[in-house]
């Protein structure tokens, strides 16, 4: 089983609607959110944690109350009391996506913006770096990243 949910965004939430969505994660994640600069940043992680939670329930007959998290050595989130699923979540700009699966899971998405080829030069094989500029350089670009960010996240043991 592998769901994927894409969030749209738009218009950004309003102060109360962030307000009463917060009381739906842990306290330590609240605070995690508080911290951050940006109403933006904290709004996706708000966003990406509630998506995680509602596709879990949804998925696994539990109650949101019911969920408990934990973080492994490397930062990746985990289902505590139901080991038989798994879930992933990424953002960027005005979009949250979120998989939940019975097996190990990774998702990343990018906004596609022009990009600086030595980054590629720099982080990817010449391969990948070759197949990237025999075409539309930031559609592949993203595509190589996308992957490997994935491929991390799947393996939730860091970079």
């Amino acid at each position: 089983m592998l769901q994927v949910v894409l969030l749209t965004i738009i218009p950004e939430l309003t102060q109360n609607e962030f307000d009463s969505l917060i009381r739906l994660v842990s306290p330590e994640k609240q605070e995690r959110i508080k911290r951050f600069h940006s109403f933006t940043d904290a709004q996706n992680c708000l966003l990406g944690d509630v998506l995680a939670r509602s596709e879990i329930c949804r998925t696994t007959g539990l109650a949101n109350k019911q969920l408990k998290f934990k973080i492994n050595n490397f930062g990746k989130p985990l289902l505590v009391n139901n080991s038989h699923t798994h879930f992933n979540i990424s953002h960027s700009g005005h979009y949250i996506a979120c998989a939940v699966s019975d097996k190990s899971v990774g998702i990343d998405i990018e906004l596609i913006r022009p990009v600086d080829i030595k980054i590629a030069e720099r982080l990817f094989t010449k391969d990948e770096t070759v197949y990237i500029k025999d075409g539309e350089r930031e559609q592949r670009f993203y595509e190589v990243w996308t992957k490997k960010e994935s491929h991390v996240k799947w393996e939730g043991k860091g970079l």
